[in-house]
Parts: C-alpha cells; sequence; structure tokens
C-alpha cells in the first residue's frame, strides 16, 4: 500500500499515543488524552503519514508567532523507518515553515540521529547544554494564563 502524507492534518490523542509508543517514548498518555488531542488540534503546523488509515508517521511544528518555531515529535514506526517517510515528513513541515517566513528552527534529536537533522541544515550546538523541567505533578489550580504578564 502507498504511503499518504497530510500537510495540517489532525491525528486522534490515541493514534498519537500508538505510534509514541511504537518507538519507545514514554507513554503521552500520561498528560491525559484529551491534553494530547488539543497540543495536535492546537497546532500550527502538522505533517502525518499514513498507509490507508493506518497512523506510521508524524510531527509537528509550534510557533511564536514570529521568527522561531520549534519541531516536536518527528516519529516513524520502527517497521517503516529506513522508506523516506521522515525525509518526507521534514520536507514538509519545513515547508509549511518557510510559508510562515520562520527563520530560526530549533528540535530536539534523539541521540544518534543527529546526522538525519543535519541533512536539512540543523546543526549541533557546542554552546548550549539541552536542559529540562519535568512538571509531572504539577497540577492546574490557580493556573491564568500569561495574559497578565507585562500589564
Amino acid at each position: 500500500m502507498e504511503i499518504e502524507f497530510e500537510v495540517n492534518g489532525r491525528p486522534g490523542a490515541e493514534e498519537v499515543r500508538e505510534v509514541t509508543l511504537s518507538v519507545g517514548w514514554h507513554d503521552p498518555a500520561r498528560h491525559g488524552l484529551d491534553v494530547i488531542q488539543r497540543i495536535w488540534d492546537q497546532a500550527p503546523c502538522t505533517v502525518l503519514a499514513r498507509e490507508g488509515s493506518k497512523l506510521v508517521g508524524m510531527c509537528r511544528a509550534f510557533w511564536d508567532g514570529g521568527r522561531t518555531a520549534t519541531i516536536a515529535n518527528m516519529v516513524v514506526r520502527p517497521e517503516y523507518q529506513g522508506q523516506g517517510i521522515g525525509t518526507r515528513l521534514m520536507e514538509l513541515i519545513m515547508g509549511q515553515l518557510a510559508k510562515l517566513a520562520v527563520k530560526r528552527i530549533t528540535l530536539d534529536s534523539a541521540v544518534g540521529k543527529e546526522a538525519f537533522y543535519e541533512r536539512f541544515g540543523f546543526q549541533v550546538r557546542d554552546t548550549v547544554t539541552p536542559m529540562i523541567l519535568r512538571r509531572e505533578e504539577a497540577g492546574t489550580e490557580g493556573a491564568e494564563g500569561c495574559t497578565g504578564i507585562g500589564r
């Protein structure tokens, strides 16, 4: 069966979960499937790869509305890797970001996959240390958003 690509497609949260788990990443359902669905529904750029109705690859980007975007969730099911699907996902998401006039694109690469992204012009930065703060248990009590900041 042929792989079809869908620009700005909206996958179901359970589909996202299945593809994510297929590569051994953490289960996104720990955040709630409703959160996963909202993340993908609100992403300004997405690209999906399907074989029939089966989601076999995906990526999304979030954008600051100006010059900078980040590519996230770039993943292809292991049994479909090495067939050019990841390359096509990247070409399509980069094309979407070009239409938005994005000048700076960031992403996190899995260790050992850096050469794949270097083919698209990404560079490993020796002067930056990747850091993360996880708030897995944080609730939303008192969360009013950022609308009051800077007033």
